[in-house]
Formats: structure tokens, sequence, C-alpha cells
């Protein structure tokens, strides 16, 4: 899954638009009463959503910055980074840093059939009509990882455990990644695997 700016869609043909057509778009959107859970533009001062679960909000890019050790804040556009953004993933539904609602608070697979109110889908978002979606990408999710070796009884890497911090470069480059800031793929894996397949 691939992180994206708010406003992309599939069929766009430009999937890495700039931050201003970003922004022209959502206040387009607002203005034409299509946004109506918005109160106040968070996107105007560039914190839209990226990545694979859309972080917004300053508060949030804030949050996930000083939990990963990520300077988001100052690029926020690290979180489009893949491994950024699965860690921002995984950490935040394991830490129910997105709704307060977290992976270890539902039974997987059964809690996927759930009401709306208790769906695991809470974990990112309120309802908005795409629990039924979301289940199925999650059971394909789910049986691609059996596929590739994952188990319920052998895990592979739960622990999730933060990154080391990252230090102020002194001239950054825009386009660097710094590698050790997300987790490696076996411990994305792994947590991944521990949550839908917990240990009883």
């Amino acid at each position: 899954m691939l992180g994206v700016k708010e406003t992309v869609y599939a069929s766009h043909k430009d999937k890495n638009p700039s931050d201003a057509t970003v922004i022209a778009r959502l206040d387009a959107a607002f203005k034409k009463g299509q946004l109506p859970w918005v109160k106040t533009p968070y996107w105007r001062e560039g914190w839209f959503g990226r990545g694979p679960v859309q972080i917004t909000h300053r508060d949030n890019y804030l949050n996930f910055e000083k939990r990963l050790g990520v300077p988001l804040t100052a690029n926020p556009s690290l979180a489009l980074d893949p491994k950024i953004g699965a860690s921002i993933a995984v950490v935040g539904m394991a830490e129910g840093l997105f709704t307060g609602r977290k992976l270890a608070d539902y039974s997987f697979p059964a809690a996927l059939d759930a009401p709306a109110k208790s769906n695991p889908r809470r974990i990112i978002n309120g309802p908005d009509g795409t629990d039924a979606t979301v289940a199925k990408a999650h059971r394909a999710f789910h049986a691609a990882l059996l596929a590739a070796g994952g188990s319920a009884d052998k895990p592979l890497d739960p622990v999730i455990t933060a990154p080391p911090p990252i230090p102020e470069p002194t001239n950054p480059a825009p386009a660097e990644l710094p590698s050790q800031a997300a987790f490696s793929f076996g411990q994305w894996r792994g947590a991944l695997i521990a949550r839908l397949f917990p240990r009883t």
C-alpha cells in the first residue's frame, strides 16, 4: 500500500501533486460544502493527510514525530515514505494513537463483522461506510501473510520498539530519508502478524 497525499485517488494520473494543488482541492471542496465534518480548514498550513493512514493536523504530525523520532513537522512529506508510513500505521494502531482504540481492543477475525460502532475500523476513523471494504482488504492481506509463511504460533519479531533518535542533519536534503527512522519490514510484518494472530 503506497502512501499518498490527501485528495489523490486511483483515477488520478498525478499521484504526487504539489502541496499547493492539494490545498487548492481541499479549499474548493470545503467551499462547496463537501467536507461538512470540518469546522476549521486544517490543510492550509500544510497539515493535510499523507501516508497510508492519512495523518492530518499538526498535533498528529508532532505526536508521531515524538514517538518515532522522525522530523515530521519539519518535513511532513516524510509520512509518504513507505517505511515511515508503515511505522505510523503499526505504532498508531497498536498504541491507539489515532482514535484511542487499538488493535488489542478487538478479536480478529470476528471483529471484522461487527456493527459500525464496534468495528475495528474505529481504530483509524469514525464510521464512514467503508467497513466492508476494509474487512475484505484485511482478509486478503491476512491470507497473503499466511501464504508468505506467517503463523499465529510463531509471529516474526513481534516486539515494537522505538527507533533511535535521528540526529539533526547539518545540511538536510529533502529527498533523503533516514533509514533508521522506521521499522524493518520484518519488524513491521511481525508486529502485524502478532496483532492479527494473538497468542491465547
